[in-house]
């Protein structure tokens, strides 16, 4: 009996320091997922691995008054994302991309379609702020000539890495880093550019079936060795059953970026 009591004892204390799962109560928990990007190399990405099929659809508007110059666009994306508690793999593509452009004296319209992306995602269980935390990154690639939208070879690479820190039962803090790097190879000129960024934003779960996000990120390097933007964005997740949808928004304040708004809309299966 004694031996019996010392192992229960054991195994009491070691349930009472194991560590919480913060993914467990945030399915999806990540920044609005908005990208500037028109193949959506930058887009946010939720902090936890999970297994589910997504359909996002954006939309771009840049316009320039007074008169009338500017770039209206809209994508749709298609991934599968299959994961367990740590890992997760990633493919999909941008299916089609529609963009409609116009200056003083040119109108003109194309369609693209790809890339074909890659993406493994890896998390780590953390301390931060003296709480259970959780962090992951994610490697993302291109891959090469499986971008229509282009008459060269490209192709693109992202690096980040994100956090989530559970401050209370239902406002969790996010951050996020990440790099990023495009190439394209024509004949007579080959091209490049790369840029790094940073954002912070607030997830806020008031019931288990809505969340609302928002925040800023600040990037430089894609234009040259000045600030690319400084952005405001937001959103909104809501989990129906088996679905969830999601709605993002960002708009660009300073820097040399020109796009004037981004809008996300996505749906997901999550068995």
């Amino acid at each position: 009996m004694r031996r019996l009591a010392i192992a229960a004892a054991v195994l009491c204390a070691l349930a009472g320091t194991a560590r919480a799962n913060p993914c467990d109560d945030v399915p999806g928990s990540g920044p609005a997922r908005v990208p500037l990007s028109d193949t959506g190399l930058d887009i946010a990405r939720p902090v936890c691995p999970e297994t589910s099929a997504m359909v996002d659809f954006r939309g771009l508007a840049l316009i320039d008054t007074p008169g009338f110059y500017g770039t209206l666009a809209s994508s749709m994306f298609v991934g599968l994302r299959a994961g367990d508690e740590r890992l997760e793999l990633e493919g999909g593509l941008r299916a089609v991309d529609f963009r409609f452009a116009q200056n003083a004296v040119v109108t003109a319209h194309a369609f693209a379609v790809g890339p074909v992306y890659l993406a493994l995602t890896h998390a780590h269980p953390a301390r931060m702020f003296g709480r259970d935390a959780i962090w992951s990154w994610t490697w993302r690639l291109d891959l090469p000539a499986t971008n229509r939208g282009y008459h060269v070879t490209t192709s693109a690479a992202a690096l980040s890495a994100q956090a989530l820190v559970p401050m209370t039962r239902h406002l969790r803090l996010l951050g996020r880093v990440a790099a990023f790097g495009w190439a394209a190879a024509p004949v007579d000129a080959p091209d490049g550019r790369g840029a790094l960024s940073a954002s912070s934003d607030v997830d806020w779960q008031p019931w288990r079936r809505l969340a609302l996000t928002g925040g800023a990120e600040v990037q430089g390097g894609w234009y040259g060795l000045g600030l690319d933007h400084v952005l405001a964005r937001g959103g909104l997740r809501l989990h129906l059953g088996g679905y969830r949808l999601e709605l993002g928004v960002a708009a660009p304040l300073l820097g040399t970026e020109r796009t004037n708004l981004v809008v996300l809309l996505g749906f997901a299966r999550v068995p």
